[in-house]
């Protein structure tokens, strides 16, 4: 990297004297080396005709690892013809350390649902369209993801006898923006069971429910 701008300093965390470059591939990871260098040799043999994006690793002066989002484009002359390629660095490291947090949270929900045979459910009233935990699918006796989640298909699994009751307990709670909790059998499988919905609706606030 022969020019880089202050924010590209700062993200590097070596400031360099002016006209020193910087050798881009000793920042990174050493096992992501030999994948940059192919990339780097399939771009001059093959000028892309659009910017690509490339997960990097960089591993700093002084210690510590960040991630960064690197969109790679061609630099051409006057005439067109490619010259070297310009960088654009994004600091990524938050972002990715916070969605790899919140898939170890969704998993460890997952498991904690699935030992205590517990679902969770949202109704978007805005939408009408409603989200099921994978734990909800397996207690309404359906593999996750394999139907759409709605509040009538949730309905089907109660005895036909039972159905109006316990939309009547339900429905109305939510409408009116009230907790509802209640107990009523399903059929799963043939099977009689017993489930207990509960849950407060979550209002906006000009208080019409999400």
């Amino acid at each position: 990297i022969r020019e880089a701008n202050l924010a590209a300093d700062r993200l590097f965390r070596s400031p360099r004297r002016s006209g020193t470059p910087i050798l881009l591939i000793s920042l990174l990871q050493p096992s992501d080396r030999g994948v940059f260098r192919s990339e780097l040799r399939r771009l001059r043999s093959n000028t892309p005709p659009h910017p690509e994006i490339w997960p990097l690793r960089l591993h700093l002066p002084g210690g510590g690892i960040v991630r960064v989002e690197a969109t790679v484009a061609t630099a051409v002359d006057i005439a067109g013809n490619p010259v070297g390629l310009r960088w654009l660095l994004r600091d990524v490291t938050r972002r990715d350390e916070a969605e790899e947090q919140l898939r170890w949270n969704e998993a460890r929900l997952k498991q904690a649902q699935e030992i205590a045979q517990l679902g969770s459910w949202v109704w978007d009233f805005g939408t009408d369209s409603v989200t099921w935990s994978p734990e909800l699918f397996r207690i309404f006796g359906f593999e996750p993801t394999s139907v759409v989640p709605s509040f009538g298909r949730s309905l089907s699994r109660v005895p036909a006898e039972e159905r109006e009751s316990v939309d009547g307990r339900i429905r109305p709670a939510t409408e009116r923006r009230q907790p509802f909790h209640c107990e009523h059998p399903i059929i799963r499988g043939g099977d009689p069971r017993s489930i207990k919905p509960r849950g407060p609706p979550q209002c906006d606030p000009e208080r019409l429910p999400p």
